[in-house]
């Protein structure tokens, strides 16, 4: 990510309350290959709905703001002020001749969500459950314990409608084959061909070991 004027979108870190916070590697993949989606026809973001789950510096859920989404960046509680700063520094401070003045662009929402839980009483999660339109999310597979309520959360906000893209450098395969298996009980997951996405994945360190995919919810699934 770049501080430059153009189209690209990044994180300060100068304040040193946020200097431990860094951006993961795929998650910069992400927003590189549903930009190309975009830029190809082959996916409109324009006035989607989306949720990015676990945002961190909140990169993929910015990308599709300005890709005309209107979005909300969620995370813990400890990682809010850093996606306030990263809001305000990309759409709130730039230059009027900058890409986030277009008309397109809707300021992205910040909000709280711990999986499992219920969502903020009054906040917009709560009013967009089973009717969100795009949901993200990258390097959210850390632990084991984390994955069966991510999908919890997955289900309150999507409907058999909605577009999930994912993404992770693979780190634990026995996590990331049991989250895999156990959202595959509820949801169609596709892996995206790594032949038809050469330029995302070669501009990765280590290609080999970047997953992207996309699910949809099953229509006859029950959480």
């Amino acid at each position: 990510m770049s501080d430059n004027e153009g189209t690209s979108l990044w994180g300060r870190t100068e304040e040193r309350e946020f200097s431990y916070i860094v951006t993961v590697p795929s998650s910069d993949q992400q927003p590189n290959y549903l930009q190309a989606k975009a830029n190809n026809g082959k996916f409109s973001f324009q006035g989607k709905k989306v949720v990015e789950l676990g945002a961190g510096v909140g990169l993929v859920g910015m990308t599709l703001a300005v890709l005309g989404a209107q979005v909300i960046l969620t995370d813990q509680e400890y990682a809010l002020p850093l996606l306030h700063k990263n809001v305000d520094v990309n759409f709130q401070q730039r230059s009027c001749k900058s890409f986030v003045a277009a008309e397109m662009t809707v300021v992205p929402k910040v909000e709280v969500c711990q999986w499992g839980e219920r969502f903020q009483s009054g906040g917009s999660l709560e009013s967009w459950a089973k009717n969100t339109d795009v949901m993200v999310f990258s390097d959210a597979l850390y632990h084991a314990s984390a994955f069966l309520l991510l999908i919890e959360t997955l289900h309150e906000l999507t409907s058999p409608s909605t577009d999930v893209f994912f993404s992770f450098e693979t780190r634990d395969k026995t996590i990331e084959a049991n989250f895999l298996q156990q959202l595959r009980e509820t949801f169609d997951v596709n892996e995206i061909s790594r032949e038809d996405n050469v330029q995302v994945f070669d501009s990765f360190e280590y290609p080999g070991e970047l997953f992207i995919y996309h699910a949809r919810r099953k229509a006859d699934s029950k959480p």
